[in-house]
Formats: C-alpha cells, sequence, structure tokens
C-alpha cells in the first residue's frame, strides 16, 4: 500500500506534520517501511522520535529502516557518511535533509560556545561536501535559503565574510538516554533563576526601606524649617530655594546652621564659599547651588 504525501492533502494541510504521520503509524499494519521513506522525504517535518517509538512502527519496521530513522532523529551527514551500507543509499531529497539536520546540529553546538557566525567552509566540511567545488557553494547556498524558508534556523548569509550569522534554530530530538542530563541543566537553570529572584526581592526591599527613611527625613526637615521661618518671622519670604531662605537669615544662629546642612545632604543644594561683602542691609549670608551646578 502507497502512502499518499501531497500538499493538497486537506488533512495533512490542518495539522502538524508530526501528527500526520503518527495518525497514519495508527493505521499502518506491516507496511512501516513505506512510512518511514515518506517521513524523512518530507519537507515539512524534522523530529521523528516520537514516530521511531510508536509500537506499530517499532514492531512492523525492519532493522535497517528502523536505522535510517533513527539517523535522521539523532545523527549526521558524518555518521551515516562513515556506515553507509548500515542505512542504503538516499535519495536526493533524503540527503538534502539530513544535510539540514547536520546543519541544525552545527548551529547549535556552536550557540553552545556563544558563537554564531559559521564559515561556510566548515559548513561544506561537516555536510560532506567538496569545499573547493563551486557548485558545492550553490548547493550550500540552496540549502541554506530552504532551511529559512521553512523556518528551522533563522539568519542570514554573509558573503563578503562568507559565513553564516545564524540568530536562532529548532532543536533536534532527544535520545532517552540524554534526558537525565537535560534535566539536570534545567535544575541548574531552576536554582540560578531563584538566586536571582532572591537577590531582586532583596534589592526591592532596600528600595522601599530607603524610600521610607528618605520620606521621615523630608519630614523632619520640613519641620526645621517651619520652626525656623516661625521663629524668626521669615514667613513671607519665598523659600523655592529654601537654603537661600535660611541663608538671608544671617550665619548667627546655629539653628539655622544646623537645618541648612540636613538640607544639604537631603535636597542637594551645596554652599558656596565666597568673600563676604558688606551691605547696606549688613553682612551677606553664604550662598547655595545645586549640587554640580
Amino acid at each position: 500500500r502507497t502512502i499518499a504525501m501531497s500538499s493538497s492533502n486537506s488533512k495533512h494541510s490542518t495539522i502538524s506534520p508530526q501528527a500526520y504521520f503518527l495518525s497514519l503509524a495508527e493505521t499502518t499494519k506491516g507496511n512501516a517501511g513505506a512510512l518511514i521513506s515518506q517521513a524523512i522525504s518530507s519537507p515539512r517535518l524534522f523530529h521523528f522520535s516520537e514516530l521511531l517509538h510508536h509500537p506499530n512502527i517499532s514492531k512492523s519496521a525492519s532493522a535497517n529502516h528502523l536505522d535510517l530513522l533513527e539517523l535522521f532523529a539523532y545523527g549526521s551527514v558524518s555518521q551515516y557518511q562513515s556506515n553507509s551500507a548500515k542505512y542504503g543509499v538516499l535519495n536526493k531529497s533524503q540527503l538534502f535533509k539530513l544535510r539540514q539536520l547536520t546543519l541544525v546540529s552545527l548551529i547549535l553546538r556552536n550557540f553552545q560556545l556563544k558563537r554564531r557566525s559559521i564559515s561556510y567552509d566548515s559548513i561544506l566540511q561537516e555536510l560532506g561536501m567538496d569545499q573547493n567545488c563551486g557548485a558545492s557553494m550553490r548547493e550550500l547556498e540552496d540549502l541554506i535559503i530552504t532551511s529559512i524558508y521553512s523556518g528551522i534556523i533563522e539568519g542570514k548569509m554573509d558573503h563578503k565574510k562568507m559565513c553564516l550569522v545564524a540568530h536562532g534554530v529548532i532543536s533536534r530530538d532527544v535520545k532517552i538516554a540524554d534526558l537525565s542530563g537535560m534535566i539536570a541543566q534545567l535544575e541548574a537553570f531552576e536554582e540560578k533563576n531563584n538566586m536571582v529572584l532572591t537577590h531582586l526581592c532583596k534589592c526591592a526591599e532596600y528600595v522601599q526601606s530607603s524610600h521610607e527613611d528618605d520620606t521621615k527625613q523630608w519630614q523632619k526637615v520640613e519641620i526645621a524649617i517651619r520652626e525656623v521661618r516661625n521663629r524668626d518671622g521669615v514667613a513671607g519670604r519665598d523659600m523655592s530655594n529654601p537654603l537661600a531662605g535660611l541663608a538671608s537669615l544671617g550665619a548667627g544662629s546655629m539653628v539655622v546652621e544646623a537645618t541648612a546642612s540636613a538640607l544639604e545632604r537631603v535636597t542637594g543644594y551645596q554652599q558656596i564659599d565666597r568673600k563676604s561683602k558688606r551691605s547696606r542691609g549688613g553682612v551677606a549670608g553664604p550662598m547655595y547651588a545645586k549640587r554640580g551646578d
């Protein structure tokens, strides 16, 4: 029985590729080889582990087809080339798909090393393509462009520097044996997140406490200003610059000096030293200005 695979198939177009092939696997009775061949040739399917571990596939597929499906789930071009007799001959679309998956793995490894730029030469070598052949370069460009439009990688080609600059990539299938390591990495990541969260909470508490202390300090300053104004009769003066108002009272009052000192710390106004000048009004008080002015 031949399983139809057409882009015009309405069922295929409305569900994910994984769901489509898994639904076919549910009804597969002794024809798993054909299903596997179509799955690894599909331009929309890039994850195969669910299909590989499906009971109907594992029971009815031959060892050669299971090895082939495992190659596309976890393997690479170099693995295929080193043992091609085990996997058989791949057709053009299947080899193209395996090279796409190998490129995904290469990008993921570079991401782990904090690298986003991958030279064309290293990609050609990884994909088993001739680095000294112009046709290989054109094939590589077609493969990258197709992969970008398929959504399996995000990036751009830099022809001047002869490299691929990758910004994102899909994941590959994960072996069951590798799940424990992945869980350990996620747990370590969670622990770091909890540490950051604890630190942020402490920072928030400190900011809140500082705000409350500043509010109390300002209330004390306002009380001191009112006391000075009421006692020395400056209630009608312009207090837009409170320190200037205090300075107009002269330097003879210790209360004024203490209040001015407190205001310097809280408001940021700073006394500017200058030579005293006599005027008809007496000795001028100190001049104040905002810090940094």
